[in-house]
């Protein structure tokens, strides 16, 4: 589906559409939602409803490429709501419409929710397209389920959330809001709450422009968020005039384009990152690319932070009556940045600085050497090509600067690395950082537990396993409280291994996926950098948070590996999380447990699935 973000259901009327797709998609739209049969239709001749798009001559007019990549098809909503009266005629509509879906390998089919339950409904959609079996298990292209429902419905979560039920948390299930007519919205927890779901599209009614041509204050701004997340939106409008339709469909359009005029630094620089979970890096067991450094080099906030902790440093040292120029050693020196803020800091303050630049990856110490070759500042630094715990060096530094940090404070060994390291910082000296903490939160996401199921395969690891990754589709279900804290230079070398247990309590219904992970950061005093986002540093996008997947797996009969679905929450059960922080020689590892509500084992035991290596 095309990159404009917006559909049209033209429900029961073919005409535009059978003139031709091309015109229609010209008008904007990248997807079209049809009525797979007529509302009033009953089993035909051989107990076969005839569908719209037979009468149309659409079956053979329009091409087997458009089906499969323009249309959604819409199942009859008289059938959908009698299927839970055991109505005979209505079970065969519903089905044949779904084995024509299937037949057309449309990208999705969109349901109504009925008030009256949804057990054969989802019986019925299983047995059809299989959505409980794996994805490996599929031997051919099934279409997706959009459960639609309406907003306005106080109750419009309960039938979703029963709804969904009904399956393993799958990729092919996705949710359609309509947004109410009338213009209103309700409360913001609410529409919070619509986030952690798996949101394919918002429907906005013609109706909602007739007054003033405009979607209310509340509407906007929700579409607008929903925009923001990668979802769609789609008009729907019987009865309406094309210029009516055209009027509408700019609005959303020009919606579209400004999705991200209010959105902070992150939200722009993280547009292309959204709800994607990432492979944690591990710089001390693998060398890093040049398009990793220059990602993060391109961070507008670190390394001004960086520059005001190495100039407040200096200036301490040099009130405090000690004589210039102090040794200053970036350890894990990379490209070079850190070098860099230090040469501000030294500038600024009038302070000179003695360099060393200490990289272990043999590409980005030749960018260092490079440097002090053809940039006059960096004729006097010192390049040292070494691993830091390794290098022996008999000057000692006054201070210690590092960028060592993860999105979970101390996950790419930031401790260990730096008690290796403070051999050769002196008794007085300075480390920045000084200090860090992690913090979680339980979580809601549909979407980003899906993802890791989606990849995770027959063993489940990737539902073992911590994710970066910048979060949209989430809903935190409680405030972040901390974990583990470390602090340098740690002179009594004390054990880095941790463990903390944390509680919470849910507010109201909800399904826990896992947890958010942040941290922060002291570099120096009053010096901070922080992606928690209570007090996240504005512009700092070096960073994402972490999803800590919720899950067991465990070996079943014939081998066969069984996963344990998300845990569904009431109001006021206490959510309580275990987490270990182990090590050995070679590695350093998480195991992390749920113990309330329900107990689930321990995973990432032995850090057999997601270790972190020395």
């Amino acid at each position: 589906m095309g990159e404009s973000r917006l559909g049209l259901d033209v429900g029961g009327d073919c005409d535009e559409f059978s003139a031709g797709p091309d015109k229609v998609m010209e008008k904007g739209y990248c997807f079209v939602a049809v009525d797979l049969s007529y509302p009033s239709c009953r089993v035909g001749v051989h107990d076969l409803p005839l569908p719209i798009f037979q009468r149309r001559g659409m079956m053979t007019d329009v091409s087997a490429s458009v089906w499969k990549s323009f249309v959604v098809g819409h199942l009859n909503q008289n059938a959908v709501r009698d299927l839970e009266t055991l109505d005979a005629d209505s079970r065969k509509i519903v089905d044949f419409e779904i084995r024509m879906a299937q037949f057309l390998c449309l990208p999705a089919i969109l349901v109504d929710l009925p008030d009256t339950g949804t057990r054969l409904l989802s019986a019925l959609l299983d047995a059809r397209l299989g959505i409980s079996k794996p994805r490996h298990f599929h031997h051919h292209r099934c279409p997706c389920v959009w459960a639609s429902v309406n907003l306005g419905s106080g109750d419009a979560w309960d039938r979703w959330n029963d709804f969904r039920a009904a399956f393993p948390v799958t990729k092919m299930l996705g949710v359609v809001l309509e947004l109410p007519a009338d213009g209103s919205m309700p409360c913001p927890r609410v529409c919070e709450r619509w986030l952690a779901e798996p949101l394919k599209c918002v429907v906005v009614h013609a109706e909602s422009f007739a007054l003033t041509g405009s979607l209310s204050e509340a509407q906007e701004k929700f579409v607008k968020c929903v925009f923001v997340a990668g979802c769609q939106a789609m008009v729907r409008g019987s009865g309406a005039s094309n210029e009516h339709l055209k009027r509408i469909s700019a609005k959303l359009l020009d919606l579209y384009d400004r999705r991200l005029e209010d959105s902070d630094f992150l939200e722009v620089a993280g547009k292309d990152f959204v709800d994607s979970l990432q492979t944690p890096l591990q710089p001390l067991a693998d060398n890093l690319e040049a398009q990793t450094y220059a990602t993060f080099e391109e961070d507008p906030c670190k390394y001004v932070k960086y520059e005001e902790a190495v100039h407040d440093a200096i200036v301490d040292r040099r009130n405090a009556g000690q004589e210039p120029p102090f040794v200053l050693m970036v350890v894990g020196a990379g490209r070079g940045p850190l070098v860099d803020s230090a040469m501000r800091a030294s500038d600024k303050s009038g302070i000179p600085l003695r360099l060393f630049a200490v990289e272990k990856n043999p590409n980005a110490v030749n960018v260092l050497l490079r440097r002090t070759e053809t940039e006059e500042k960096w004729k006097n630094v010192t390049v040292v090509a070494c691993d830091m715990r390794e290098w022996e060096n008999p000057q000692k530094a006054d201070i210690l600067v590092s960028e060592l940090l993860g999105s979970f404070g101390d996950n790419e060994l930031s401790p260990e690395c730096l008690d290796g390291a403070q051999r050769f910082l002196k008794q007085d000296g300075v480390c920045i950082p000084q200090s860090y903490t992690s913090y979680v939160a339980p979580m809601q996401s549909y979407k980003l537990y899906a993802e890791a199921k989606e990849y995770e395969g027959p063993d489940g690891k990737m539902l073992s396993k911590i994710h970066v990754v910048y979060m949209k589709m989430k809903r935190i279900l409680s405030d972040p409280k901390p974990l583990f804290s470390f602090s340098h230079p740690n002179w009594d070398l004390t054990s880095n291994d941790r463990f903390e247990r944390v509680s919470f309590v849910a507010q109201d219904r909800a399904v826990l996926h896992g947890f958010a992970g942040y941290f922060d950061t002291v570099l120096y005093k009053d010096v901070v950098l922080s992606i928690h986002p209570q007090t996240h540093s504005d512009a700092l996008i070096s960073w994402f948070s972490v999803f800590i997947p919720c899950s067991f797996v465990g070996v079943g009969r014939c081998g066969v590996f069984l996963l344990q679905e998300p845990v569904e929450l009431q109001p006021g059960d206490e959510i309580t999380f275990c987490i270990w922080r182990k090590s050995c020689d070679v590695k350093v590892w998480y195991e992390y447990q749920l113990t309330a509500p329900k107990v689930l084992p321990v995973q990432n035991e032995g850090g057999t699935e997601a270790p972190i290596f020395k």
